[in-house]
């Protein structure tokens, strides 16, 4: 009606049916709505289909590009300027969205988008904020069960702890680790369990065996992917 065009998302009919996760969607909608920040997509609005199912939906801004994943399955890895770009944008987002008490718990490629603006300027945005928030509430909701994504999960979600910010650090340094080195840290292992594994139990290779880079980067993207997240940052960087 005003000339614009917007994203919707929605549940699944098959979860519309079940009032709990309705009514987590719509306050999700609302938590979400507070986060203003240029790296974020934007939720415009939330409500309820006028159909039969009256599903929950958020209403968002429509993005044009392409998600970090496609560029890297194109290009392998990026040159380091476009990295660090990506992630400065990636941090100040979860910094926002952490002071606002809000983790997102599934921070990989697929969820952050390359957002081309109508002036031309590519502009970070993370995206899917809340979602597995929103069906984690209660084991009662997910079985007892990991949600996300195995690759891009860390040590203390695959024990089943309660999620901290510190999750989406170590998600973050993974993909800052990807998109410069041009593979995982564990790529090497082909199983999902496998890699979850090795995510609990083994020392990442240094970033420095597939890249030349500079130490103080590849320190902090190290640092950022201990195994405990409690530890000292300065003996992380050790």
């Amino acid at each position: 009606s005003i000339g614009k065009r917007y994203v919707l998302k929605t549940l699944h009919p098959q979860l519309g049916a079940r009032e709990d996760v309705a009514r987590r969607m719509q306050k999700e909608a609302r938590t979400l709505a507070r986060l203003n920040h240029s790296n974020i997509v934007e939720v415009i609005t939330a409500g309820v289909t006028a159909d039969d199912l009256r599903l929950p939906y958020y209403v968002m801004e429509r993005l044009n590009g392409q998600s970090l994943r496609a560029v890297l399955e194109k290009k392998g890895q990026l040159e380091p300027p476009h990295a660090y770009h990506i992630g400065i944008d990636l941090l100040d987002a979860l910094d926002h969205a952490h002071d606002k008490g809000v983790i997102h718990r599934d921070v990989k490629p697929d969820n952050i988008f390359l957002h081309r603006t109508p002036a031309g300027v590519t502009v970070t945005k993370l995206l899917d904020f809340g979602i597995l928030s929103l069906l984690d509430g209660t084991a009662r909701e997910t079985g007892g069960r990991f949600l996300g994504t195995l690759r891009y999960a860390a040590p203390e979600q695959l024990r089943g702890e309660r999620p901290t910010p510190k999750v989406d650090l170590y998600a973050a340094g993974l993909v800052l680790y990807e998109i410069i080195a041009g593979c995982g840290p564990f790529d090497d292992e082909r199983d999902a369990r496998a890699i979850g594994a090795a995510h609990l139990n083994r020392p990442p290779p240094m970033l420095s065996r597939f890249v030349s880079v500079a130490p103080e980067l590849e320190a902090l993207i190290m640092a950022a992917l201990a195994k405990d997240p409690e530890a000292p940052l300065a003996e992380r960087l050790a």
